[in-house]
């Protein structure tokens, strides 16, 4: 099956996260985000067997100034790295159903503040 890629730049942004998947919570990190999804989270020695791709969850996290994002994304990829054996990077694009006004605004924020 032909997977779609979102396209829209990417921006290198590490920031603590908070993803559910069936009714279970992981800590873990963003590094990267664009306008319409989430990319590459890492999780310190858990391997999480729910993420498949097209599987619905739930990502929330805090933005330095106290903004909440509470995301609900779609797995549209997904490749696990084990290279690293303090921590399980999963590669993934993850697309945001619906993104938040207020994200979008976010995302441009941080688009200035990368290109300045």
């Amino acid at each position: 099956m032909q997977m779609k890629r979102i396209s829209l730049k990417r921006i290198d942004y590490k920031i603590s996260a908070e993803v559910s998947i069936d009714g279970k919570y992981y800590e873990g990190s963003i590094e990267t985000l664009s306008e319409e999804g989430l990319f590459e989270i890492v999780f310190a020695e858990v391997e999480v067997s729910d993420f498949t791709p097209e599987k619905t969850l739930g990502v929330k996290f805090n933005e330095p100034s106290g903004e909440k994002f509470d995301l609900q994304c779609k797995t549209v990829w997904l490749l696990l790295n084990r290279n690293n054996s303090a921590s399980i990077k999963y590669c993934m694009g993850m697309e945001i159903i619906s993104p938040p006004e207020s994200y979008n605004k976010f995302v441009k924020t941080l688009k200035y503040l990368h290109s300045h």
